[in-house]
């Protein structure tokens, strides 16, 4: 018969033991393989059933085999023979005969039967003494084979309410073998199995579970190895290997899925009722799940368990496996299961006082979230901490600081409660590397409230005579496993009622989760503003470095225009002149002077272009600014046709104005320049009354070290459009026969020469 296909027992786990770092996946499923088949060649070294057992198997299974060869093998061994004529003496079948030969005891029991005896007596034998003598406390071989027992005798009384549907003899001992594979486990590894066993223990749960963690398989699957190693029957095999599954779960196509089911419920049945041990503490199914098995109805189960204990002493006596007592059997299930209902009871309570202090944590966290303000600061959200830390714990007087992992200082908040005061500074910490309390690579656990004292001791030199003594509490802001922040606060009274409570722990570690938040978003914002005013600066720059780079072509093509064109101009201007000194009509001579005019205009264009955009390199002295601005304002108003055509130009200058490292000549030619448009628009926007006067002021700003002139007019002022392009060069708002435009763009050449800059402020009808 194919095997079922195997069930899923969950993932397997490499047995617990030194920290290592974690495997990649691949290599981790290797190692996990490797492990798996080393357990499994340990179970494949276990002795073998006695010859006597396997003959016994082989004959029994054959229909050609003759009764004269099962007695004469059963008779070869006493102890088989005795047990077997022991049991038939118990059996119903053997009411009214009185059975002397082992003949006559296989003739009425039949060869299943005897099989069954015989294969049970020999898997006792061959796993039923303690290794080393005494019995263990954590796994207790005299209990486990007395649970296997119960269960077997059960799986047998069950089996017989069936109508026959599923044999008897087989249900005993597929019963009283179906957890082989932990005997097996605590023959070749004990020492891992016991601590299966203790964690089994300790969590109250399935052992299956703690096995494939640690060992690497559960014993269901080592169970079905060892049972094909012996060679067993496939029923006995398929029921040590599924009867952990659910019902509902078992793989289909089994042959076998009555017999399966019986001994699980079986199982579960004997477990409900604490008799022996099986090192499983859970109950994972309820016998309404068994409602399929073939002829068993819930009275039909109650009463089998009525009488589990009677017949369980009947067929210990008759196999000569255990004494067992009826009477012992109900008191001892009392008493395990007085005292599972004790440790249920210990643990409720406990249960009950952790959850009332995680529901005061809660609490804790649940106040927090909704009384602090969204996208809050690291200092109004410590101050928001300490209000509902104090309504916890009744701190009076605390001291809350947040430091940033890794910034050299950090921020302090002095609490008073009671006078509701806050006061705040910015105080410089060590460097949390030395704290091995707190800032550990080791995952030992972190005590989450604990004397301040020494780790604290370079804030509690700070605010000692604010909280009034150094005896005090510290209530650490975890951020994974690196502070945050903190709080401290005097110890006074009794300790703290959750003090060493883990729960705290996730108070400190969300809190600090929130504060090292809060920070974040401070130095995000700090860093924000930073990178704008960067990216202000960077952009300046750029247009400084466009703007240079077009002056430098510009200086290029005027050098070549110059050097291209001043030739041919100084021939069409002096052949012009000449020509104008020759002609003698008027008309004629007109042209020919106009055509010299336009050619040193061209000339001077020309000059202009060279001047702007290759400038000489400043030569810089001392200049009083004053008299560099009484100068400009003269020769401003000469260029506009003298002080009876153009408006008043008033001069400020502020008292101390140091002398400045400029270069007179460019300085005062740009500062006449702004003057001339100041002038012309002065003139433009004048009413009635006149022309309004124009303001120039010089002052000294002693922060930056720098020199300001400001022209003021109240022309008719500019359109956005004009503003924007005010300094290109050749450019003029001014009407047809306009000047060439580049006034303000040489003005602001030379300024930027000497690392000033000029900054245009106008709006139409506002100057």
């Amino acid at each position: 018969m194919t095997p079922a296909p195997l069930p899923n027992h969950g993932p397997a786990t490499a047995a617990a033991g030194p920290a290592i770092l974690p495997a990649s996946p691949s290599t981790a499923q290797e190692i996990k393989a490797r492990k798996v088949e080393l357990v499994l060649q340990q179970l494949e070294s276990l002795p073998t059933l006695p010859a006597i057992a396997l003959r016994l198997i082989s004959l029994t299974g054959n229909s050609e085999s003759s009764m004269r060869e099962v007695v004469a093998l059963i008779s070869s061994d006493f102890s088989l023979s005795t047990k077997v004529l022991a049991l038939v003496q118990s059996s119903a079948s053997a009411a009214g005969h009185n059975v002397t030969t082992v003949q006559q005891a296989v003739v009425l029991l039949g060869f299943q039967c005897v099989r069954n005896v015989v294969l049970s007596v020999k898997v006792f034998e061959a796993f039923g003494q303690e290794p080393g003598g005494p019995e263990k406390a954590l796994f207790n071989r005299t209990e486990f084979w007395k649970h296997c027992l119960a269960v077997g005798t059960l799986a047998e009384l069950l089996a017989s309410r069936t109508g026959g549907r599923v044999n008897r003899h087989d249900a005993f001992v597929c019963g009283l073998l179906h957890d082989i594979g932990k005997a097996a486990f605590d023959a070749v590894m004990p020492k891992s199995f016991d601590r299966a066993v203790e964690v089994a223990t300790l969590t109250r749960g399935d052992i299956a579970d703690a096995e494939r963690r640690i060992i690497g398989l559960d014993h269901a699957v080592a169970g079905k190895r060892l049972a094909e190693t012996w060679n067993l029957p496939p029923l006995i095999t398929q029921t040590i290997w599924l009867h952990g599954c659910a019902p509902m779960s078992l793989p289909t196509g089994i042959a076998n899925q009555a017999m399966v089911q019986l001994v699980a419920l079986a199982d579960l049945l004997v477990r409900r009722q604490h008799i022996g041990f099986s090192g499983n503490y859970t109950f994972p199914f309820e016998t309404a799940q068994f409602q399929d098995l073939p002829g068993l109805g819930e009275a039909d189960i109650k009463e089998c368990v009525a009488e589990l204990a009677e017949q369980l002493e009947l067929r210990a006596k008759a196999l000569g496996l255990y004494d067992v007592q009826s009477r012992e059997v109900y008191l001892q299930s009392i008493a395990n299961a007085n005292r599972e209902l004790g440790r249920l009871n210990q643990t409720m309570a406990a249960q009950n006082r952790m959850l009332a202090t995680r529901s005061e944590c809660f609490d804790m966290l649940t106040r927090l979230y909704q009384t602090m303000a969204p996208a809050a600061a690291p200092a109004p959200l410590l101050r928001t901490m300490g209000d509902v830390f104090n309504a916890a714990f009744h701190c009076g007087k605390m001291a809350l600081f947040s430091q940033e992992p890794g910034a050299p200082s950090g921020e302090v908040l002095l609490f008073d409660a009671p006078a509701a005061t806050v006061e705040s500074f910015v105080f410089s910490m060590p460097k949390w590397a030395g704290d091995q309390r707190v800032d550990r690579t080791s995952a030992a656990p972190i005590e989450p409230l604990r004397p301040a004292a020494p780790q604290l001791d370079w804030l509690l030199d700070r605010v000692e005579g604010f909280l009034g003594t150094r005896n005090a509490w510290f209530f650490p802001l975890l951020c994974g496993r690196q502070p945050v922040g903190g709080m401290v606060w005097p110890r006074a009274g009794q300790p703290p009622e959750l003090l060493g409570n883990s729960d705290l722990l996730l108070v400190s570690r969300s809190w600090g989760m929130t504060l090292r938040m809060a920070q974040g978003r401070e130095h995000q914002n700090v860093l924000t503003e930073a990178l704008t005013a960067s990216n202000h600066e960077l952009g300046a720059l750029q247009q400084q470095m466009v703007r240079a780079r077009s002056l430098a072509h510009l200086g290029e093509m005027a050098a070549g225009a110059a050097h291209e064109m001043n030739n041919p101009l100084a021939v069409v201007c002096g052949r012009a002149q000449l020509l104008a000194g020759k002609l003698s009509d008027p008309a004629a001579k007109q042209d020919a002077q106009l055509i010299a005019q336009q050619g040193q205009r061209l000339s001077q264009i020309i000059t202009d272009m060279m001047e702007f955009a290759k400038p000489e390199k400043p030569h810089l002295q001392p200049i009083a600014l004053s008299a560099l601005a009484e100068q400009a304002i003269a020769d401003a108003v000469i260029r506009c046709g003298g002080a009876e055509h153009t408006p008043s130009v008033t001069l400020t200058a502020g008292r101390d104005i140091p002398a400045a490292m400029l270069d007179a000549t460019q300085i005062r030619k740009a500062v006449v320049e702004v003057l001339v448009n100041a002038l012309q628009a002065a003139q433009a926007g004048q009413n009635a009354a006149g022309a309004q006067a124009v303001r120039v002021l010089v002052q000294h700003d002693p922060l930056d070290e720098q020199i300001i002139i400001q022209v003021i007019d109240r022309g008719p002022g500019m359109t956005e459009a004009t503003a924007r392009q005010a300094f290109a060069p050749f450019f003029s708002s001014k009407p047809a026969g306009r000047q060439r435009g580049m006034g303000l763009s040489k003005a602001l050449r030379w300024v930027e020469l000497h690392g000033g800059t000029i900054r245009l402020d106008s709006m139409p009808n506002g100057g």
